[in-house]
């Protein structure tokens, strides 16, 4: 199963148009949050489903989920914009809370900063920015495939 995986658009139709086309063909999108209401220019420019939460930049009017959780091969996922497990002051919380759910797999954005790491059985994700990346020179979003139980992530600059 081959997943895009993008976060924090803020409104820029032309950085989804990229990270799509970079990305390639995917099964599905994930969007973790901040202008959630893109997740329809990228379902409409795909014609794929995707899944997307809620972040900090996306008021209380948003019908979107704060977390949404899904099992893909085996693997289950937690997608969450990170700003309620204040992760700009780290990701222990995030960590905290996603061994709590019992997640194999926690993807984040709000910090604009990309991550793949791994915690004991955990792997966390944050594809950074697709459009305003901070601490970096290029915007980016990330490729997750997941075949036999096995996690691969392949972070792509714009």
């Amino acid at each position: 199963m081959i997943i895009g995986v993008m976060s924090d658009s803020h409104g820029d139709g032309v950085a989804i148009k990229k990270a799509v086309d970079v990305i390639g063909e995917v099964d599905f999108w994930l969007h973790a949050g901040d202008f959630c209401t893109d997740a329809a220019i990228l379902a409409e420019y795909t014609g794929k489903k995707v899944y997307a939460v809620a972040g900090n930049c996306d008021g209380l009017a948003t019908k979107s989920k704060v977390d949404e959780f899904l099992t893909v091969e085996g693997k289950k996922i937690w997608l969450t914009h990170g700003h309620q497990s204040s992760v700009k002051c780290g990701t222990d919380d995030l960590i905290w809370n996603a061994k709590q759910y019992g997640v194999d797999i926690v993807i984040y954005g709000h910090t604009h900063i990309s991550e793949i790491s791994r915690y004991e059985d955990l792997c966390v994700i944050n594809p950074g920015s697709v459009a305003r990346p901070y601490h970096v020179t290029a915007p980016t979003c990330l490729r997750l495939t997941i075949n036999k139980q096995e996690i691969f992530t392949k972070l792509i600059e714009l």
